[in-house]
């Protein structure tokens, strides 16, 4: 089998291109945790466009262009972000009074 390898290689001029790879920069959320009050908003700013989505079925909500507004409730949340290629990112929200 090596000489088969061998022979296509230099029939093809023994040249192999490798395709770069895509080195994305890390996806980072801002502010990364955050103490709030129920019922306050904040809002969350990533470093490239993303979707956002509420982590926990409690409530709370985030809008289209990242402003969370805690629950009712108190506890420890999260938020994620989620660009296009999937990647995503997370920032914790403590709601407490």
């Amino acid at each position: 089998m090596r000489s088969f390898i061998l022979v296509l290689l230099f029939a093809c001029g023994g040249e192999i291109e490798l395709a770069e790879p895509i080195v994305r920069p890390l996806l980072e959320v801002t502010p990364a945790s955050v103490r709030l009050q129920p019922g306050a908003e904040q809002l969350f700013i990533a470093n490239r466009p993303v979707s956002w989505v509420p982590g926990d079925d409690v409530g709370a909500k985030i809008s289209l262009d990242g402003v969370y507004t805690a629950p009712a409730a108190t506890g420890h949340f999260h938020v994620v972000a989620m660009d296009d290629a999937g990647v995503s990112a997370v920032a914790h929200i403590e709601v407490a009074w």
